[in-house]
């Protein structure tokens, strides 16, 4: 018998603007640009965690983050969650919420796909694990701005 898990491991230094990540079979992260209105995923090889011993994780990063980026990492359980009616709720549907809600920080976009998923579910089990991760990039302050 063998078991095995997913990880999505971030460092985030907000100072440099950059993340470095590992990704272990998980999910790739969404990434949302509010300038271009446009999707894409932070990703990377990857497998599950406990399936080589030998395999060598690829290290990915991006640097210089721009402004008015959401960032959300999830578990399955977000986008494979059901309603009555047997449908999953997707990414599709993930993307739309990210899209309403960009202009709150992170924490209330995060607050806003759970309120959606739950009238989603109209009351199903939940029947996995909901874990999510919001990061949003702000305006760079400069020494010339004033309050």
């Amino acid at each position: 018998f063998r078991s095995f898990m997913t990880m999505f491991f971030m460092e985030v230094d907000a100072a440099a603007r950059s993340f470095t990540w590992i990704r272990a079979g998980h999910d790739p992260a969404v990434v949302y640009d509010r300038t271009t209105d446009t999707f894409g995923e932070l990703g990377g090889k990857g497998i599950p965690l406990g399936i080589d011993e030998n395999w060598t994780f690829e290290v990915c990063s991006l640097s210089d983050i721009p402004d008015d980026q959401v960032y959300v990492l999830g578990t399955d359980g977000v986008w494979e969650a059901r309603n009555p009616e047997g449908e999953m709720y997707g990414k599709e549907r993930l993307r739309d919420v990210v899209r309403r809600s960009a202009a709150l920080d992170g924490p209330d976009i995060s607050a806003e796909i759970m309120r959606d998923l739950e009238a989603f579910r109209r009351g199903m089990p939940q029947r996995d694990d909901v874990t999510l991760v919001v990061v949003k990039t702000t305006r760079r302050e400069t020494q010339g701005d004033q309050a």
